[in-house]
């Protein structure tokens, strides 16, 4: 069973987290700036709930910064979604107590943030960093993320 939340909803960090956290259960939290995430924060969480999420070991995935829908007409802004991305990894590293990051920290960030984002670009970064050797390698990297669509 995988648990998803979409969108940021409040009601995720006020009435999901405490049960989720009671019963000891994983789920990822797939968070947009899109709507108007930025300004309604009775709504929408902010940042500092999501970091705790995070603290909580939940995971977070990326639903696009304004929630766009990729398609013929929106592909030319993919590179602003993902140059945002980005900036948020960075951004939520930066904030870490610690005054150095591995570089296995960063990768796993990234991976995270592609692996919701786009399935193609993961398995490509995924066999560089993970340092793929042969094809069945990237056989079991491909039947996981189908395993995960089920």
């Amino acid at each position: 069973v995988v648990l998803t939340f979409d969108d940021a909803s409040k009601s995720h960090f006020t009435i999901a987290r405490p049960v989720l956290l009671k019963y000891k259960f994983g789920a990822t939290f797939f968070v947009t700036e899109g709507f108007d995430f930025k300004d309604n924060k009775k709504d929408y969480m902010t940042w500092e709930e999501i970091k705790e999420l995070h603290e909580d070991g939940f995971e977070i995935g990326n639903h696009t910064r304004d929630h766009l829908g990729i398609s013929d007409k929106t592909v030319s802004r993919l590179p602003e979604q993902l140059e945002a991305i980005a900036d948020k990894v960075e951004s939520a590293l930066q904030e870490k107590p610690e005054r150095e990051m591995s570089t296995e920290e960063i990768g796993a960030h990234v991976m995270q943030e592609l692996k919701h984002l786009d399935k193609v670009a993961y398995v490509r970064f995924a066999s560089v960093y993970r340092n793929f050797r042969d094809i069945d390698e990237f056989k079991n990297e491909l039947n996981d993320l189908l395993k995960s669509r089920e």
